[in-house]
């Protein structure tokens, strides 16, 4: 492999491997608001949550999905090695196998149960589920994008996927706090 090659590499899967570490992070803190005014009980009352059923099967897609983020931050690790450090002329998608795929398609998982709960929820639990869709498909889509990279056996050329996957997963964070303050049942 050559050394602009190898540096190449180098730049792509050094910001893969953060895009898939700060996945790997949060997701699921229970931070919320605890204004017990008026006006609360009021929003409270315009804002229809996801019932306990709904919330449970929203916990087994989050964290299903912190699993596979998990797997493929050690599959980035393990890759970085094998492509980078080694004079084998691995291809991309010999080392990545399917994991992002399986990362595209659990995060496709993701976004069809937020999906089929936007008509199940009102007031400030919508307007989360509905911020949290939003970057949810903008990883969605990074994710795949990434994951087509690798079966074209090129992944140098990933730089602005890598920045965009970026910014959706801290916004993605971002709401799912919010998410859980305006969605989990009271």
């Amino acid at each position: 492999m050559s050394a602009s090659r190898k540096v190449a590499l180098a730049l792509a899967l050094g910001a893969v491997t953060l895009v898939f570490a700060a996945a790997g992070c949060g997701g699921d803190d229970d931070e919320g608001s605890g204004a017990g005014t008026t006006a609360a009980t009021t929003a409270r009352e315009q804002n229809e949550r996801l019932t306990e059923s709904e919330w449970a099967e929203y916990e087994k897609v989050r964290d299903e999905a912190q699993t596979v983020n998990t797997k493929a931050i050690a599959t980035l690790q393990r890759c970085q090695k094998v492509l980078l450090q080694s004079d084998d002329r691995t291809q991309p998608s010999e080392c990545f196998g399917d994991s992002m795929a399986n990362l595209a398609s659990t995060g496709k998982d993701t976004l069809a149960f937020l999906e089929s709960q936007q008509g199940e929820v009102s007031g400030a639990c919508a307007q989360a589920n509905t911020q949290l869709t939003g970057y949810v498909k903008l990883y969605v889509a990074s994710a795949q994008t990434l994951n087509n990279s690798i079966q074209e056996e090129d992944v140098t050329g990933s730089q602005a996927t890598i920045e965009n996957a970026k910014v959706a997963l801290q916004n993605a964070k971002k709401s799912g706090v919010a998410f859980t303050a305006a969605c989990k049942p009271t």
